[in-house]
């Protein structure tokens, strides 16, 4: 009597490989568009935090009467008229005038460690023109955005909306 082959349970190489290829491709086609998402996110939250401190501007105006300048506490002077917004834990934090509360509360994550300024998603200091040029409202807010270099087209900001 002859015995039948022993059928091997497993995998051939070949079918490893087709597998592996496979996983290449779809990893090939996935890993762009997580990378897209991504830079999406981040500028969706710059534009979230740059109307945070547009708001945080206005209440400032309403309860002064004039528009924060230099002279505001959390505020601070980094460019010729430009300004940037220290986060609510500086002891020159920007407070409400009635509530003693700061206007803008702030994670720890969103701030540069080393100075305390709020921080755009990519890490740089947010921009305040007290006196707007751009913006038809009261202040201009911007991010210099993912190439870390204001002036240019991937600026984030309050009036290109």
């Amino acid at each position: 009597m002859s015995q039948a082959p022993r059928r091997r349970n497993g995998f051939t190489l070949l079918e490893m490989l087709g597998v592996l290829g496979v996983l290449a491709i779809l990893l090939a086609l996935v890993i762009p568009v997580l990378q897209q998402t991504r830079a999406k996110a981040k500028t969706g939250r710059a534009k979230a935090d740059i109307s945070k401190i547009e708001s945080a501007l206005q209440l400032y105006k309403m309860d002064y009467g004039v528009g924060p300048n230099g002279s505001a506490a959390g505020l601070i002077l980094i460019a010729d008229g430009l300004y940037t917004m220290l986060s609510a834990d500086t002891s020159n934090a920007f407070l409400s005038l009635s509530t003693k509360e700061p206007y803008l509360q702030v994670p720890e994550s969103q701030t540069i460690a080393a100075t305390r300024q709020l921080a755009d998603p990519w890490k740089t200091p947010y921009w305040i023109r007290p006196t707007a040029v751009s913006n038809p409202n009261d202040f201009d807010v911007f991010s210099a955005g993912p190439d870390k270099t204001k002036g240019n087209e991937d600026d984030v900001n309050n009036w290109g909306r």
